[in-house]
């Protein structure tokens, strides 16, 4: 099988129809994106940017940095409005992305 009908038959895989394959894209781009959001996705309660700069040894201000690129993506929501310690939790879009790529991960880990 080739890898562009292996890619066909995941776009055609109606689980993931409606997967925003530009935020998909989006969070590929960056190492960082897909460890913030793989954080994100494995915990289970809001977490705030310091606990995520911790957690994933990386700055605070890059942290801080992606989780507002989430926002403004859709993928994250920040629950606080405050300007220090704010909160953040996936949503569903996040979730779906999430999804995917650990699908995925599946697919290329049997070849």
């Amino acid at each position: 099988m080739k890898w562009t009908d292996d890619v066909w038959n995941v776009r055609k895989y109606k689980k993931y129809d409606n997967l925003d394959w530009d935020a998909y894209s989006f969070v590929k781009r960056g190492g960082a994106r897909l460890r913030v959001l793989f954080l994100l996705y494995n915990t289970p309660y809001p977490i705030l940017i310091a606990d995520v700069a911790v957690l994933l040894n990386i700055k605070a201000p890059h942290a801080a940095f992606v989780l507002s690129e989430f926002e403004k993506a859709g993928i994250a929501n920040e629950l606080s409005n405050m300007k220090r310690g704010k909160i953040y939790v996936i949503t569903q879009k996040g979730i779906d992305i999430m999804n995917f790529e650990k699908y995925w991960e599946g697919k290329r880990g049997k070849r």
